[in-house]
């Protein structure tokens, strides 16, 4: 027996000991002898009396007992509890803790079964909640009563009272204070409200209408036909689209249309959309039709007249305007004293265009001349264009002068400055000449530029484009592409010669300053020296330009700051004075060299590359070794410093050490940063983790911070551990995982755990409920109340599907049938075959099969459809009968409608071949062939007949109404047409008004070639 198996024995012998050896005590308290007397059987019963109180315990604390003054307690754990004291009125019972509890403390009392029945209840509050039916709530006068989702009613007191029928279904209120009674049905659909002083109701959208008596308003609605509102400072009606009416006393306007929309109410400056119009406001009076005309009269005695949109006449005491768009326009200001006249356009866009004010006077002809002239004496000629787009321009003001003909000359004179071209305009010219007090330049392109500036005393003349010659007071520049270019200053030591080129790209270049001399024959030599001391001198390619270093094999750079030698691509030597540094490289340059060395004050650096690198830094003290490598890249490499060390040779092994931690790895490749080593074996160690992996054999790791460990063996043996979650795994034939926090467990037979959580066999228990699967034969879940029990598949992918809510039911088996039931809706849904559907709620049901026919009943809008050959509106043939009216149609050979309400009936045969119209058993339009014969009679009083053709088009019209009367023969062209007015009279013409008369009341005129004689 080993020693752990001895300390268990002796641990269980002391425990038996414990609970069966009965012992007594007694105690001393607060100084006082008091005698308590405590008998116990070990922890199976105890009990305990003093001179106020008795108390029991038993049975492991399942069985308790008190007595305390008027205290008193029992308890059957976990069956029943009980605790009462009537000094303070408490009492208090549980049955199966916390199932059923009722407590009473005072005026408040409290019960629940757990989770169905709640209860509250204390002076002047109290609720009651049935889960999920029912909740009372009281507070004060404040009470509501739902039944949940049929009904809920709120009552204050005994005028107060609000019911819901199905939530917003039907609302109804009523308040006996202000007289109020108020239904909402399918809000906002239906409302009707009404009190001691106002009502409104409405049918939404269609009727509108309410009345408050104390404010004296009132109005109705019925949309989009009818419209009434009156109140103290408005009046407001319309019969749409016959007429509108809106006057608004507060502010004075007066506006009704006839035959279009009504105004708008509350919006008393926008223009309603109506044929005619009529508008009175404080200032002014209107009236239209429209498009024929509009008139506006004014109180400041002013008018407008407009016509066809195209004449309109104003006069106004400030001026006078008159106009025929296009043909003419006239405009004049008295207050201003200004005439603008115009014809064959619009303003600018006319043919002709004259304007006059006292300062200005304009004429022109488009396209021929613009003349314009000031009241200062300026004046300005355009011709043969537009403006300064014209040909020829002059103009001419105080001290200046322009005149131009376009392309062969251009004078410009402004005091004492003036300008000439010839052959051009302006700067692009063959000749040009300026000329002014301080300068004077002329030009004949291409051959010459001549410029004297009398000011700087500067001469410039250059020729073809290869000469040029400057003269300032500061210096001399001669040049003759590509020969020499020379520039010199005339005050001090500076010139610059180049030979064969230009500046620094000439094969020979000298120039000389107090700065500096540069020298180069290219690609020779070039040199530099500053005159602070520092030199350059390069050979054999090109010369140094600025810091930067020289293209050429040998360079020399001597200056007060370094020293550097360079000889491409041998070697290179660098020496930094200033910072006591020096670099040489061999056979190469920087980095890129075989053989570097470098020293600095603090560090040291040698390569031979590829076969070691050494640095080492006095002020880190770091030392770095590689060999056989490039940094960090290398065979061997070691790497110290006071705070770690690290050195690897691969791929044999690699060691990092710190102050805290270390990391081990052999055969592979080492750790980098934060990514684990690429190795057969590795061990990483810190004071609160521990890694070690022998791969593929083993791995182990252990983290004291989070207390997890996990623990993996040749890739199929996995165990993790946690203060939460532990989990076991065999791949791939089995895994158990257990959460200790949710109280969850599950195990999966032949999967992919723990890498991916996917397996063939998978079940889980938690308190909430259970699910499982076995692929492809089941798949179940259980949770409280909801079950979904599937087979032949993985959840809504199985051949046969079971589900069950407290609200829903459905089942199915794939392709054979499928049941829906939705318990709250009492909506029940069956398919079969996927062929046949059908549908059943309160409201109606559906019939189909698809593709023959579809049957649709819907009991509250008492609507019955049946369609056959189609799927819904594209069915071949539907029938349709509803409360308002009947809907035939066979396609494409008939069709056939009817409204009972309208007394409207239509019927058409392979439309457009026959189409009939009725109403209350009277045609009110019929056509064949559409085009060939069409008859329309909306009334009694119009009609219109239309033969071979459609509306102005037709070979025979014939259009009679209340006004007119109208008979048109149109073979090709209008051929003859009559025409019988009740306010004009009679006319008839040929050929369009070619010959024709007019006869009116009073008199009688000829027509010929479109004009009344």
């Amino acid at each position: 027996m080993t020693m752990s198996r001895c300390h268990m024995l002796k641990l269980g012998i002391l425990i038996v000991v414990t609970m069966l050896f009965p012992f007594g005590a007694l105690a001393e308290e607060d100084g006082e002898s008091q005698d308590i007397r405590r008998h116990c059987i070990g922890l199976l019963w105890c009990t305990e009396q003093s001179a106020n109180s008795t108390s029991t315990d038993g049975l492991l604390l399942l069985y308790s007992a008190e007595e305390r003054g008027s205290y008193s307690r029992l308890a059957v754990r976990p069956l029943y509890s009980m605790e009462e004291d009537p000094t303070r009125d408490l009492l208090r019972r549980s049955i199966l803790w916390p199932l059923g509890t009722c407590e009473r403390r005072g005026d408040h009392t409290w019960a629940h079964v757990f989770p169905l029945y709640w209860h509250s209840e204390r002076p002047g509050q109290e609720w009651t909640f049935i889960v999920p039916l029912y909740l009372k709530s009281i507070h004060g006068d404040s009470a509501w009563h739902h039944l949940f989702p049929l009904f809920s009613r709120h009552v204050m007191g005994e005028y107060y009272a609000r019911n819901f029928v199905l939530g917003p279904l039907l609302v109804t209120t009523s308040d006996s204070r202000t007289g109020l009674s108020q239904w909402d049905l399918i809000f906002p659909l239906f409302h009707y409200r009404q009190d001691l002083n106002s009502s409104d109701s409405w049918l939404f959208p269609l009727y509108w209408s309410g009345e408050d008596r104390s404010k004296r308003e009132a109005y109705r609605y019925i949309l989009p036909l009818y419209g009434s509102s009156d109140d103290q400072s408005q009046h407001y009606h319309f019969l749409f689209p016959f007429y509108g009416y809106d006057d608004n006393t507060s502010a004075q306007v007066k506006r009704l249309a006839i035959l279009g929309l009504p105004p708008a109410k509350g919006f008393s400056a926008i223009p309603s959309i109506a044929l005619f119009e009529h508008v009175t406001t404080a200032d002014e009076t209107s009236h239209r039709i429209f498009p024929l005309y509009s008139y506006v009269s004014g109180a400041d005695d002013s008018s407008t007249f407009d016509a066809l949109l195209l004449y309109r006449h104003q006069t106004a005491p400030s001026g006078t305007i008159d106009r025929f768009f296009p043909l003419y326009r006239y405009e004049g200001n008295a207050d201003s004293q200004t005439r603008e006249f115009d014809l064959l356009g619009y303003r600018d866009a006319s043919w002709f265009l004259y304007e006059d004010d006292p300062n200005h006077s304009t004429h022109r002809l488009l396209g021929l001349y613009n003349y314009d002239r000031s009241q200062d004496g300026s004046s300005q000629l355009f011709a043969l264009g537009y403006r300064r787009l014209s040909l020829y321009l002059h103009r001419s003001q105080d001290d200046l002068i322009e005149d131009r003909l376009v392309p062969l000359y251009d004078y410009f004179r402004h005091g004492n400055n003036s300008t000439l071209s010839l052959l051009g305009m302006s700067e692009i010219a063959l000749y040009r000449q300026e000329s002014s007090p301080s300068l004077f330049r002329h030009r004949l392109f291409p051959l010459y530029r001549y410029r004297h500036d009398l000011l700087k005393d500067e001469t410039e003349f250059d020729a073809m484009f290869l000469y040029r010659h400057l003269t300032t007071p500061a210096q001399t520049a001669d040049r003759l592409l590509p020969f020499w270019d020379y520039a010199g200053a005339t005050t001090k030591a500076d010139w610059r010669l180049s030979l064969l080129g230009i500046e620094s790209m000439a094969l020979y270049r000298h120039d000389a300053n107090e700065i500096r001399t540069l020298d180069h024959l290219f690609p020779f030599y070039g040199y530099r020296s500053e005159h602070d001391g520092g030199t350059r001198f390069s050979a054999l390619g090109l010369p140094p330009f600025g810091q930067f270093a020289a293209w050429s094999f040998y360079e020399h750079d001597d200056s007060s700051s370094q020293v550097s030698d360079r000889f491409f691509p041998l070697y290179r030597y660098r020496k930094d004075t200033t910072q006591q540094a020096s670099e040489f490289d061999m056979l190469g340059l920087g980095s890129a060299s075989l053989i570097h060395h470098e020293t600095t004050p603090s560090s040291v650096t040698n390569r031979v590359f590829p076969l070691y690198r050494y640095a080492h830094d006095e002020e880190t003290g770091q030392t770095t070794i590689n060999l056989l490598g490039v940094e960090p890249v290398s065979l061997f490499r070691s790497q110290s410093s006071p705070p770690q060390s690290a050195h690897h040779a691969f791929p044999l092994y690699s060691y990092q050490q710190t102050s805290e931690a270390h990391r081990l790895s052999v055969i592979g490749l080492p750790a980098i940063g934060g990514i684990p080593a690429l190795s057969l074996y590795a061990h990483e160690a810190t004071p609160s983790s521990v890694h070690d992996r022998l791969f593929p054999l083993y791995s182990y790791r252990a983290d004291d911070t989070t207390d997890t460990t996990s623990f993996s063996a040749l890739w199929m043996f996995w165990r993790t551990t946690s203060p939460t979650t532990s989990q076991t795994s065999l791949f791939p034939i089995a895994s158990i995982a257990k959460d200790e926090v949710t109280g969850e467990t599950s195990w999966s037979l032949i999967g992919l755990e723990p890498a991916i959580p996917m397996s063939w066999v998978r079940h889980t228990w938690a308190p909430e409920g259970s699910s499982g699967f076995f692929f492809p034969f089941y798949d179940y879940r259980s949770e409280e109340s909801q079950s979904v029990l599937s087979i032949g598949g993985v959840s809504q992918l199985a051949i046969y599907r079971q589900e069950e809510t407290p609200t829903y039911r459905s089942h199915r088996l794939f392709p054979l049938y499928s049941y829906q039931h939705d318990l709250t809706q009492d909506v029940a849904r069956t398919s079969v075959l996927l062929a046949y559907q059908h549908e059943q709620s309160p409201a109606g049901s559906k019939d189909t099969f698809i593709p023959l026919w579809h049957y649709e009943r819907r009991d509250e809008q008492n609507e019955r459809r049946f369609n056959a050959l189609g799927l819904g509106n594209f069915s071949l043939y539907e029938h349709r009968t509803t409360s308002a009216g009947t809907t035939d149609h066979f396609f494409p050979l008939y069709k056939y409608s009817s409204d009972l309400q309208t007394g409207d009936a239509e019927f058409s045969f392979l439309w457009p071949l026959v189409d009939y119209k009725s109403r209350q058993g009277n045609v009110t339009s019929a056509s064949l062939l559409w085009w060939l014969i069409s008859y329309e009679h909306p009334d009694a009083d119009h009609s219109d007949f239309h033969f071979l053709g459609a509306s102005k088009m037709a070979l025979v019209r014939r259009i009679t109404s209340p006004r007119e009367s109208v008979f048109e023969f149109n073979p090709i062209i209008p051929l003859y047409r009559y025409r019988y007015e009740t306010e004009r009279g009679t006319s008839w013409d040929l050929f369009g008004g070619l010959v024709g008369m007019d006869t009116a009341k009073e008199q009688t005129r000829m027509k010929l070639f479109w004009l009344s004689l």
